[in-house]
């Protein structure tokens, strides 16, 4: 993978020297290397600063010099100092421009070591334009230390990062991630009903194969029976699902019961009632089958549990008003210390600037979002959790530690035919211009009238009267003779559609009358041929088509995952240029404007790329899917537990139970499946460089799994390409529409339901999910070499002995 730097630009000598030309401190110059999926689901995992050191000495004039960054890459490129044309008493000490020469790349200090001298400060902060950023495609990051990555993904190419915009000094911390030390782990999968010979015959449950509570009754007494081999017991078990999917008949695949649980602890508030916290990264999976006699039989259990995590921790020595200001502070505070009177010039200076440019110069408070149990180097803490934004509004994690106080920042980056008959009264069909899928189910078909689903049909007083059917018809009852006014928009069943840039586009919306006995016809966006519009409706259909297929194509019809996108589809938006993002802080599905921004290669020629709107088809559903990882990981409290404030921390969980790289293949998965095409995003790279694809990823690829690789993309292509060539297998052997509806079934609820830790564990889930009732697997040549292609040799008997 080539590296992509910022343009590096001339500089004016001035007391804040390169705040003029970028607006994100040298701190927020961040390289991205993400491990897991961060709270916001979009992956980074790590922080480190990466700036380049200019040699020589600098004038002491500068040393003065807050450490602010060189160009931020945004949809355009930030303008000089002369470009900005600021009136000069803004500008209280002018020099003349330097020009700067590049050096490698060196790392900065971070929280915690010595501080630089001002000198050295502000050398780091002049250069940082020449940077290391770059970001993942679609909600995330990763690193271009070197071409490490899978075959395929060296052919990609990463567009370099927005930088954070933070106060003079401030930085972010290290995000943490559930570690392995400490905990029980347990692994163990059962490909064969009887396997008594090796030590592995499956454990029989006695319970109700008919009654989810008796599953879990029994799961819970299995733990119980011997806490050690699991790590606790069933007290430190939450449910996320007890989940029944009924097995194929005409396949005679076994029905299935996938059960999640997520560990959660017990504590005292401040007040000395009690409360529950999640531990972060603490889950069991397991696998129950139906066989031919009719008993469950536990064939995998899967997971990891904390048994040495104290609920002392848990203490609370502050009140709600004392953390909150604390996670504000945070936001204002350098992570490292800095000399105060220093600190207070370069704030005043930094607010001045800021104020001439006509920015805001501070940032918005901090939100409350919940509160967890969480691992930071190595010690669990009781973390508040806010919601806050760096000073363009990216998303940023502020964690503020009950007990002690201690504060903590990370960035969150981390589809009209007419139906049946149309009934007397009030009726019609609506449609919406979108960009349609093309023949080959890729994107970039024309801009086209499609069917407006699951939208609100309303009154003239507002009220919802009907609401369209997937071909976008609809009826209205009762209606009666007189004709009536109506009115539909972007908002229905599962979503509504919020678009950034409202004010240029205006709204996209239509109110018509209607008569009884005369079936109405609507469009909405009728006209024109604007890639914005068709966005705010791409956002809308392909997300509710999600949400159907996933319900009516893959069986998964959880009441969850049907439930409306509270935050809602946010088209055209510019935080993120060139990416898209599923946040689950606020339940919304973030799609990014067209965006071109500026770089330089590793030879220090200036490269110029251009992305497209990433409201297209195959992105949308890729990201949509990340919600329905997110929804079902949540904890399934009942409705007394709900109504307690015991359980108020845990009512909303923030990261999911599976692992980042099986997260990004699922949310492809779905997306090929859902199209039968194998290519994500193709016509991204509206400027792909000489001998480059314009896509961003195919399952189509050879990746071989490298399990150090911490990019869950790319350990994500090589699932995406397993899933890929199973589908296609499913095909020759059972035909175009009997093998794409089997992969749908076998493939998506199965990893949806099992929530797996790792790639190979995914794989050996799919394995197993098409098991018969009388114990074989029909298709388990073709899993195997599917997963071999990708580097996993599934083992005969995963987990040696035991149960």
């Amino acid at each position: 993978m080539r590296e992509l730097r910022p343009r590096a630009s001339k500089f004016l000598a001035v007391l804040v020297s390169s705040a003029l030309i970028g607006v994100a401190p040298a701190q927020a110059q961040i390289k991205v290397s993400p491990v897991e999926v961060s709270p916001l689901g979009m992956a980074p995992a790590s922080f480190n600063s990466a700036p380049t050191l200019l040699p020589g000495s600098l004038p002491s004039a500068m040393s003065l010099a807050p450490t602010l960054a060189a160009p931020s890459l945004a949809a355009a490129p930030v303008p000089t100092l002369a470009a900005a044309a600021l009136p000069i008493s803004a500008v209280p000490l002018v020099a003349a421009p330097i020009p700067l020469t590049v050096s490698p790349v060196a790392p900065i200090a971070q929280a915690g070591e010595k501080p630089k001298s001002a000198v050295a400060t502000l050398a780091t902060a002049v250069t940082t334009g020449i940077s290391k950023t770059v970001t993942a495609l679609f909600d995330g990051g990763r690193s271009a230390e070197s071409d490490i990555t899978p075959a395929f993904a060296q052919t990609m190419i990463a567009p370099p990062s927005s930088e954070y915009d933070l106060k003079p000094g401030v930085r972010l911390d290290a995000k943490p991630r559930p570690t392995e030390k400490g905990s029980v782990r347990v692994s163990h999968f059962h490909l064969n009903k009887d396997l008594t010979a090796l030590g592995s015959t499956p454990t029989k449950l006695d319970a109700d194969p008919r009654d989810a509570a008796s599953i879990e009754k029994a799961l819970r007494a299995l733990v119980d029976s011997n806490p050690s081999k699991y790590g606790a017991t069933s007290e430190d078990m939450a449910k996320v699902h007890v989940q029944f999917m009924p097995g194929s008949k005409e396949r005679n695949q076994a029905d299935t019961y996938y059960a999640i649980f997520r560990q959660w602890k017990k504590g005292v508030d401040k007040d000395g009632t009690p409360y529950y916290l999640l531990v972060d990264g603490g889950s069991l999976t397991f696998v129950i089958k139906i066989l031919a006699d009719g008993k469950p039989t536990l064939m995998a259990t899967e997971g990891r549990l904390y048994p040495g995590v104290s609920p002392d921790v848990m203490t609370v020595n502050f009140t709600d008003a004392q953390m909150l200001a604390m996670a504000a502070k945070r936001m204002e505070s350098p992570a490292d210390p800095m000399p105060g009177q220093l600190r207070k010039i370069l704030a005043k200076a930094w607010d001045m600037i800021r104020a001439a440019v006509g920015r805001a110069a501070e940032p918005k408070a901090p939100v409350y979002l919940t509160r967890q149990l969480t691992n930071v180097d190595g010690t669990w803490r009781a973390l508040n959790l806010y919601r806050a934004a760096d000073l363009k509004g990216r998303p940023i994690i502020v964690a503020v530690d009950v007990k002690s106080g201690e504060a903590f920042a990370w960035s969150a980056e981390q589809l009209l035919r007419d139906g049946g008959p149309i009934a007397s009264g009030v009726s019609g069909a609506v449609m919406a211009r979108g960009t349609t899928l093309n023949q080959a189910g890729s994107d970039h078909g024309p801009i086209a009238a499609m069917p407006l689903p699951f939208a609100n049909v309303l009154d003239e007083n507002g009220k919802v009267v009907a609401t369209t059917a997937a071909d976008g018809t609809f009826t209205v009852p009762g209606s009666g003779s007189k004709p009536v006014k109506l009115t539909i928009a972007l908002n229905g069943s599962y979503a509504n559609t919020t678009d950034e840039d409202a004010a240029k586009n205006g709204p996209v919306s239509v109110t018509l009358t209607a008569t009884p006995g005369s079936p109405v016809r609507a469009t909405l966006n009728a006209t024109g041929e604007s890639e914005e519009l068709a966005a705010e409706v791409n956002g809308y259909v392909y997300y509710s088509k999600q949400v159907d297929w996933l319900k009516n194509g893959a069986g998964v019809s959880d009441e969850r995952i049907l439930a409306p996108l509270r935050g809602g589809v946010k088209a055209n938006r510019h935080d993120l240029p060139g990416n898209a993002y599923y946040s689950p802080a606020d339940d919304s599905l973030n799609l990014q404007a067209a965006a071109t921004v500026k770089g330089k290669d590793k030879k220090g020629k200036v490269v110029t790329m251009s992305f497209e709107n990433t409201a297209q088809p195959s992105i949308i559903y890729h990201e949509s899917t990340h919600r329905a990882v997110q929804i079902l990981s949540q904890i399934a409290l009942t409705a007394k537990q709900a109504a307690s404030d015991a359980f108020r921390f845990v009512a909303f969980v923030m990261d999911p139970v599976m692992d980042g790289g099986v997260n990004e293949a699922i949310a492809d998965t779905v997306s090929m499946f859902m199209r039968g095409n194998p290519v994500i995003g193709e016509g991204f790279f509206v400027t792909p460089r000489p001998g480059k694809p314009n896509f961003i990823r195919t399952g189509e690829n050879d990746t071989v799994l490298d399990p150090k690789d911490p990019d869950p993309h790319a350990q994500g292509e090589a699932f995406m390409g397993f899933t890929w060539k199973v589908r296609q297998g499913l095909i020759k052997s059972l035909g175009e529409a009997a093998g794409a509806a089997y992969a749908a079934l076998l493939v998506v609820p199965t990893t949806l339901y099992s929530q797996p830790k790792d790639v190979p564990t995914a794989m050996l889930h799919v394995l197993l999910g098409d098991m018969t009732v009388d114990g074989t697997i029909p298709n388990e040549a073709l899993i195997r070499e599917a997963a071999k292609a990708h580097g996993p040799e599934l083992p005969a008997v995963p987990n040696g002995k035991g149960g």
